[in-house]
């Protein structure tokens, strides 16, 4: 029975495989001429490979006591390709690792047929592939998989037939065919161009290559571009025989139709950050545009096609963005500079190349800018004075002698945060027995713990004169760990704007290099006299990357209490306590206490080790993380004000 099956599909392909093997001999020749071209764009040559100089950013928060893996970054370029310089604090696990981009500028589609194919509407030239130097059982393997019309082959077909392996359809496609590939299926809904299709839901584009080409030089190109910073349609699949490819579909608006109507407030925000991107990764791309697509769900402005990125120098990006047309829609030359500057930092290297580059005219804008501002806050970071209790952790025993007393046993408790729904993994509570001090006890499992102590450690080390925090005993004991602190009582009411500008500041080192999140109101208490005092750092030491776009929410504001949503932030006003920061920690002597910390709190010493480094990857982006928060808070500011 199954002899007889393979027989029926054999003799029912083998007319098209036979005429495919028959001519697989001038395979290489008939695939050596020119590409065909898609609605008016077409590469002339092939992408030349070289190497970007990428730190990349970070992604979503982490919520967890463990550590993210360094982001990988790419390799630093020979000297003389003037590859930016690594952050100061770049973390000591990012390996650098070579990356090839593709460097061939494209031509752009200008006929109305191409603009909407935002993504995948062009096929790469690539001799290289199915041309000379492919091997005789290559050639042959390749012309039972497809043919030089682009049809399927005998291999192709059977696998399909057999309901698994990929199915690409025949050149150009046809509405409602089917594309399996990586072990998922596309079905293509709306033709954008010849072999470019819409899927059907909407959220993707696939090219399909035309007979004897293929897209392998296009992926090859957005491949190089993952893991870097610079924002572009990505790949989401490509054929086992390059002939399909599948990306992102952005279908926003570009950034001739926005310039024509004017920017709003975060397309300027936005044109900021991708000059800022494209400066740090050493790299420019093809910025007309027509090929800068606001992709309005991230915030953020991505470039359609990216087979045009390559090496640049900082001045070529901002000539390329500071255009009479986007001066026109709003973007203010000194503005704009002054927020590249505040996400690259003012001390870094790709800064420093920036302002050497500037045309005289925008470079006295931003120095009458700066003449105008503030003398911004300088803060020094120190330790507070003595506090009752060790902020480490040790036996249940301790606690009971220095307290004279067994706080889990004393009845009746004041339960405290009784009134958030969110307090499901720990139970917080006070005692006061008569004539015995007041205390407050926090049980959770023993990571939680750890990062309680740990905190209260950094800020009474360094943070001390800015802010105080409840001193505290822990005792390990799996899920039922537990916290012994200090009753501190104060008013949560942050969010009426009660810090001034120096201890914002130094909440925002603090917040962002210890990755610090839900500050919320009940978090942040004002005593009566005093300083704030601060508690909870359940949700500490995790990754504290820059967010360049949030959901314009004043209720995410209220738990930022680092900025003001009452009057105006400044990027400049940080940037001194960012820098003392930086010094900081830079020391030995720093490091060394900070490790000792962390192993005081219940860390191992390669717990301990790992967290100074996720501590300098977080101080590294200092910059630019305070620069989204600063923009983000202005909106609300500017509202506020009408």
């Amino acid at each position: 029975m199954r002899r007889s099956l393979a027989a029926a599909l054999l003799l029912a392909l083998s007319s098209s495989a036979s005429s495919q093997v028959e001519k697989a001999g001038g395979a290489a020749e008939s695939s050596a001429g020119p590409a065909p071209s898609l609605a008016g764009a077409a590469l002339t040559a092939a992408p030349a490979p070289v190497s970007l100089s990428v730190a990349p950013l970070g992604a979503a928060p982490f919520l967890s006591a463990t550590p993210l893996p360094a982001s990988p970054a790419l390799a630093a370029a020979p000297a003389a390709a003037s590859a930016p310089s690594a952050p100061a604090l770049a973390p000591a696990a990012a390996v650098p690792e070579a990356l090839p981009v593709a460097a061939a500028a494209s031509a752009r589609e200008t006929g109305p047929a191409a603009a909407p194919a935002r993504a995948g509407a062009g096929t790469p030239s690539r001799e290289e592939e199915d041309g000379a130097g492919v091997g005789e059982g290559r050639a042959l393997f390749d012309a039972a998989s497809f043919a030089a019309d682009g049809s399927p082959g005998l291999w192709t077909r059977l696998k399909g037939m057999a309901g698994f392996g990929e199915r690409v359809p025949a050149w150009p496609g046809a509405a409602g065919e089917t594309l399996r590939v990586a072990k998922r299926s596309f079905t293509l809904d709306t033709k954008l161009a010849d072999g470019v299709w819409r899927t059907a839901g909407g959220l993707h584009v696939v090219t399909l290559a035309p007979p004897g080409r293929t897209n392998r030089a296009e992926a090859d190109a957005l491949r190089a571009l993952e893991g870097t910073d610079i924002p572009h349609a990505g790949l989401v699949a490509v054929s086992a025989d390059g002939r399909a490819l599948v990306q992102e579909l952005i279908d926003d608006d570009d950034a001739r139709d926005l310039l024509a109507r004017g920017f709003q407030r975060q397309h300027v925000e936005g044109w900021a950050e991708l000059a800022a991107r494209l400066i740090r990764a050493g790299a420019t791309g093809d910025l007309t545009p027509g090929n800068l697509i606001w992709q309005r769900w991230r915030g953020r402005w991505i470039l359609s096609d990216a087979r045009g990125v390559r090496r640049a120098e900082p001045g070529e990006v901002v000539a390329s963005l500071l255009t009479p047309a986007s001066r026109s829609a709003g973007v203010d030359p000194a503005e704009f500079l002054a927020a590249v500057r505040a996400r690259l930092g003012p001390d870094a290297a790709e800064w420093a190349r920036t302002l050497s580059a500037l045309r005289t005219p925008d470079r006295a804008a931003l120095d009458a800018h700066d003449r105008a501002l503030p003398p911004a806050p300088r803060l020094a970071f120190g330790p507070a004075g003595s506090a009752p209790y060790p902020d480490d952790a040790g036996p249940a025993k301790r606690v009971r002698t220095a307290l004279g007393y067994d706080p889990l046993t004393i009845r009746p408790r004041r339960m405290l945060h009784a009134d958030d729904p969110g307090k499901l993994n720990t139970e917080v509570f006070s005692v006061a027995p008569p004539g015995k001090t007041e205390v407050a006890v926090k049980i959770a499992e023993w990571g939680v713990v750890r990062r309680e102590l740990a905190l209260r450690r950094v800020i009474r080390r360094w943070f001390g004169r800015w802010f105080d925090s409840p001193s505290a005993f822990g005792v390990a004991a799996g899920r039922e760990s537990y916290l012994v602190m200090e009753f501190k009582d104060g008013a949560p009411d942050h969010y009426q704007g009660r810090l001034p500008l120096e201890q914002r500041a130094a909440l925002a080192v603090l917040v962002h290099a210890f990755g610090i999140w839900d500050v919320n109101p009940g978090n942040v208490l004002f005593p009566a006299r005093g300083k704030p005092v601060l508690l909870d750092f359940e949700q500490a030491l995790s990754r504290r990357a820059p967010v360049a776009s949030r959901v314009p929410d004043e209720g995410i504001a209220v738990e930022m209490p680092w900025v003001s949503r009452f009057e105006i932030n400044r990027a400049e006003d940080y940037q001194p306590a960012v820098r003392e920061w930086r010094a900081l920690l830079a020391e030995p002597a720093s490091k060394a206490a900070l490790v000792e910390d962390f192993k005081a709190a219940g860390y191992t010493a390669e717990e301990a080790a790992a967290l100074l480094r996720l501590v300098e990857a977080n101080t590294a982006d200092l910059d630019w993380t305070i620069a989204n928060d600063v923009e983000f808070a202005n909106q609300f500011v500017k509202k506020r004000r009408g």
